[in-house]
């Protein structure tokens, strides 16, 4: 249940920053490909730094 909650908390904050972002400057693909990279960086931060390869 937590690694869905954390997906939302990260999908909030990205989403967001990502709409405020847009708005402001109306550069929509740099806003959406900063909002995709923040999402998963704060979904891996909130899952406390999982490895990034299996076999690490």
């Amino acid at each position: 249940m937590a690694p869905f909650l954390f997906a939302l908390m990260a999908f909030g904050t990205a989403f967001m920053v990502t709409v405020t972002g847009m708005a402001a400057t109306r550069h929509y693909l740099a806003w959406l490909w900063l909002g995709s990279l923040l999402f998963y960086v704060l979904w891996w931060l909130l899952l406390g730094y999982p490895p990034l390869l299996s076999g690490a």
